[in-house]
């Protein structure tokens, strides 16, 4: 999923690594995290994510609150990030449905895919509930690694991969 138009972000450090958060109109586009410098994850989205350049600044007003709650977030911190704003403008309604039900799992809990496809009203779409967890531009705000395979932990599309969403589900209280 590829930005359009030459965006704000902020970067910064955490427990968790490098976090970039990049936003419009007051809602969060993308995330990235667990990078082990400010150009490794600003880097990332352009590579990954970005049709244009980004715009990254010291963070200002929501930003300043965002970055706040994420850093404390990965300092294990008891701190909610469901309520914060993300940008669903480019989703369908099955990603959209899958998404927020993905945000209801709180953390130190889990869903599998298959549970999670059958709460969208699609029993039986586990795999494409994956690919919906596989595209999330907002990991941790949209929190995929709380989904899991029904034989173990499944993927998780980060950097350092299966080794971050263990440790997301430990920082979390869970137990693999």
């Amino acid at each position: 999923m590829a930005i359009r138009d030459c965006l704000p972000g902020v970067a910064f450090p955490s427990e968790l690594g490098w976090i970039a958060i990049v936003h419009s109109n007051n809602k969060i586009q993308h995330v990235r995290f667990g990078y082990p410098s400010e150009l490794a994850v600003i880097h990332s989205l352009q590579e990954s994510a970005c049709d244009s350049k980004l715009e990254w600044n010291q963070p200002t007003g929501d930003e300043i609150r965002w970055v706040a709650q994420v850093q404390a977030y990965a300092s294990g911190k008891k701190i909610d990030l469901s309520k914060l704003p993300v940008d669903e403008s480019t989703m369908t309604a099955f990603q959209t449905k899958v998404r927020n039900l993905c945000r209801n799992i709180r953390a130190g809990g889990v869903k599998t895919y298959g549970e999670l496809a059958a709460a969208a009203g699609s029993p039986g779409a586990a795999r494409a509930v994956g690919s919906v967890m596989s595209r999330n531009p907002t990991p941790l705000i949209v929190p995929c690694h709380r989904v899991v395979g029904s034989n173990g932990p499944g993927g998780f599309s980060s950097a350092d991969g299966l080794m971050m969403k263990r440790r997301l589900l430990s920082l979390e209280g869970f137990k693999l």
